[in-house]
């Protein structure tokens, strides 16, 4: 995380450093930035995105995808709940 805030936010250690909950929050923006041009031109972010290596942004976008899945299945368990109670 460290070396993709010194990447992408010129070395702004603000997600790393403040806990996981920050450093929770900094992956899901990062992860929009490498899945969409329009939010990394929005942060800033679009020249420096294609300066982090493939893998690493896999990596996020699969933690992104991962997280909305969660939450989503999170959602529906709480709607089943509600009617099944």
């Amino acid at each position: 995380m460290a070396q993709l805030e010194d990447t992408l936010d010129n070395g702004t250690r603000f997600y790393s450093s403040l806990g996981l909950f920050f450093a929770g929050q900094g992956v899901l923006q990062y992860a929009t930035v490498f899945l969409w041009r329009f939010h990394a031109k929005r942060f800033g972010m679009l020249e420096k995105r294609d300066k982090v290596s493939k893998h690493i942004q896999r990596w996020f976008i699969f933690a992104f995808w991962e997280f909305m899945l969660s939450f989503a299945l999170f959602v529906v368990a709480g709607i089943l709940v509600q009617i099944y109670a």
